[in-house]
């Protein structure tokens, strides 16, 4: 099972009435940004299926089940031309949210308290729809609904996200999930059952491996993939696995019936927020040429991939049944797109089969080797500009001038449109080896990496930096900060000099301590011009 590839943080939308309702609204549900449910984002992903979405800048998004709503306001602050509506049956998160809109002072971010069932006609149209996190975790009569809703106010371009779990990985993560229910079955606490539930998963994952080395190696990786998934909200670990894993309702479901249900309402499949878990550029050939002769369509494709990764949880998006989609990518998309690699180039490779051939290496494992001088050049680029983003013809420019300087070892000719083709063709493969190799955008954020003289990060993490040590940079990526960079973040207002900020803390003063961690800062996406 590849826990590795999901990215489930769900559960934090709907509950039905009762206990478990009274629990989540007492309880509020972490409150962390979902990277994966930005409208650039998602327009990139549309744009790529040869849809003509609606400008990340300009657009009107509903997150159905938004608990505290700090994934569209982390939105909205960087967005102000777009509207972001929300809507939660949590009252607390609700007013807690609306609390941070006030602090923040924005105009177009708007919360609701209700049921999905009281929106009407009178909300309007949405170019974005964002569900996630509550799909799994709702009866059939929520699902339907959340379906409706996507048909009769979605744009005609609009895109809906769901996520959802999936079956077959969740056939063996179920026989977990029973266990820590069954272990904490007694207990009132919250905390307590969330804490017990852990302790199972840790008995279990050293003494399975002794009698059922198979099933033992399966918990172990389990167990891997929940601590990874609770370092990411820190003191809020119980209430996730809380919701995540220990939740009356989680209903998961087949591809293949998801899809049914969504055509149904006149919806079809575009892709996954992870293009490339869907690709078959991650496959074996022998395994990806099988795929293409068991599967007629898009979704039975979908789904023997799912039975061949036994995949747990998607990240759906959806649109109307009435478009015409581009199932074959082609290189000539890089055109319009903006580029940006978080990868690094690794060195010492002694296996590279392929002569002056330079590798790639993203954080995830993903590999690009490339031999074309044209396209190391561009890669080289990509990785100093990083956070940065390019677009296409700036990116060939500057891959040019690089070799120009014989940066590379080499002399190049003029840039030909033969370069140019390469180049297109090596950074799609990269993308769809990971968006952690090749990230593209139609509108990436404007991103500060010089630091100024007084210096600025963006009101939400300084805020957030004022709770806690995880702040969302500008990317709307959940970033954690060290103790000194997290006191450091609260005074980058743009109002203090550089010289204020080396008597706010002294301790820094030590060589270039100061300058480090502003680099650091600015690395990580969170200072804006």
């Amino acid at each position: 099972m590849i826990f590795q590839q999901e990215r489930r943080i769900g559960g934090d939308g709907w509950m039905t009435t009762g206990p478990e309702y009274q629990l989540y609204d007492a309880i509020p549900y972490p409150h962390i940004c979902h990277v994966q449910t930005h409208p650039d984002r998602l327009a990139t992903l549309a744009w790529l299926r040869g849809i003509e979405p609606a400008p990340a800048n300009c657009c009107r998004v509903l997150d159905l089940g938004c608990g505290s709503g700090i994934n569209s306001i982390a939105m909205a602050e960087l967005l102000p031309e777009s509207r972001f509506v929300g809507i939660d049956r949590a009252e607390h998160q609700i007013w807690s949210g609306r609390e941070i809109i006030d602090v923040l002072g924005l105009e177009n971010v708007t919360l609701h308290h209700g049921d999905f069932c009281e929106i009407d006609a009178n909300w309007g149209k949405f170019d974005y729809i964002l569900v996630h996190g509550v799909y799994s975790w709702v009866g059939r009569d929520v699902r339907d609904t959340i379906m409706r809703l996507c048909r009769d106010h979605l744009n005609p371009h609009g895109i809906a996200y769901i996520s959802y779990n999936t079956y077959p990985g969740w056939h063996a993560i179920g026989m977990l999930r029973e266990m820590m229910r069954y272990h904490t079955r007694a207990l009132d606490d919250p905390y307590d059952r969330s804490q017990q539930a852990l302790e199972l998963l840790d008995f279990l994952a050293d003494a399975v491996v002794r009698e059922n080395p198979a099933f033992g190696r399966f918990v172990n990786h389990y167990l891997t993939y929940i601590r990874k998934k609770l370092a990411r909200v820190g003191s809020e670990q119980a209430t996730l696995l809380l919701y995540d894993e220990l939740a009356d309702v989680n209903e998961p479901v087949y591809i293949h019936a998801f899809l049914e249900h969504a055509a149904q309402y006149g919806l079809q499949y575009v892709t996954e927020s992870d293009m490339a878990s869907t690709l078959a550029l991650n496959l074996e050939p022998t395994v990806a040429e099988h795929l293409q002769q068991l599967a007629r369509t898009m979704g039975e494709y979908e789904q023997y991939l799912d039975f061949v990764r036994c995949r747990m949880f998607r990240e759906t998006l959806l649109c109307h049944d009435t478009l015409t989609l581009r199932r074959q990518l082609t290189p000539d998309v890089l055109e319009r797109c903006c580029l940006a690699s978080p990868a690094r180039l690794l060195t010492g490779v002694a296996d590279t089969p392929i002569p002056l051939a330079l590798t790639f290496v993203s954080d995830d494992g993903a590999r690009l080797v490339t031999d074309h001088g044209f396209s190391q050049a561009a890669m080289m680029c990509l990785i100093d500009l990083w956070p940065q983003a390019v677009p296409f013809d700036t990116l060939c420019e500057q891959a040019q001038s690089r070799l120009l300087t014989k940066e590379m070892g080499h002399l190049a000719d003029d840039q030909t449109e033969y370069d140019r083709a390469v180049l297109r063709a090596t950074l799609l493969k990269g993308f769809c080896c990971s968006s952690n190799l090749v990230q593209l955008s139609l509108m990436p954020p404007a991103i500060c990496t010089t630091i100024s003289e007084r210096p600025r990060a963006r009101r939400l993490a300084r805020w957030q930096a004022h709770h806690g040590p995880i702040v969302t940079n500008l990317y709307h990526e959940d970033v954690r900060l060290e103790a000194v960079r997290q006191r450091l973040l609260c005074y980058l207002d743009g109002k203090h000099t550089l010289d204020d900020v080396q008597r706010k803390f002294p301790e820094l003063a030590t060589g270039d301590l100061l300058a480090q961690h502003l680099a650091g800062i600015a690395r990580s996406a969170l200072l804006v011009g």
